[in-house]
Order: C-alpha cells, then sequence, then structure tokens
C-alpha cells in the first residue's frame, strides 16, 4: 500500500470515529500510545464534567478511577 493510500484509509478511519463519537450516548476517548487523549466525544462533558475540546492533551489516568489505573496504565 502505497503512503498515500495509508493516509487516506487512517483519514477514513478518523472521519468515522469522529461521526460516531458526536452521535455517542456512551463516552468515546481516543488516547495515543502514551495514554494523552487525542480526542473525545460529546457526552465527555455529561459524564466526566469536561467538555471534549478541554479533554485533549491531559493523560487518560486523570480521570480514571484508583481502582482501575493499574490496568490502564499496563494497557497504554
Amino acid at each position: 500500500m502505497s503512503s498515500v493510500e495509508e493516509i487516506r484509509k487512517l483519514t477514513d478511519q478518523r472521519d468515522r470515529f469522529a461521526a460516531s463519537a458526536a452521535l455517542a450516548t456512551d463516552i468515546l476517548i481516543e488516547i495515543d500510545l502514551k495514554g494523552t487523549i487525542l480526542s473525545a466525544s460529546g457526552a465527555a462533558k455529561r459524564m466526566l464534567g469536561v467538555a471534549e475540546r478541554n479533554l485533549a492533551g491531559t493523560s487518560i489516568i486523570a480521570f480514571t478511577c484508583d481502582f482501575d489505573r493499574h490496568v490502564i496504565k499496563e494497557l497504554i
């Protein structure tokens, strides 16, 4: 697959994620390999009390309960 095709594929995946996130009633959070939040669905404000635009750049760990924190750290 050429780099142009790969970019198109990734762009399509991102666009599908964004479309489903905008309509989601559950929270959807996209993170990078370090656990930094890249984007979140509109349900973020209702569920976390933080607007989705303010989540970008923060760590997913900040929104994880103590009980689950070790599992999240192992996954990322």
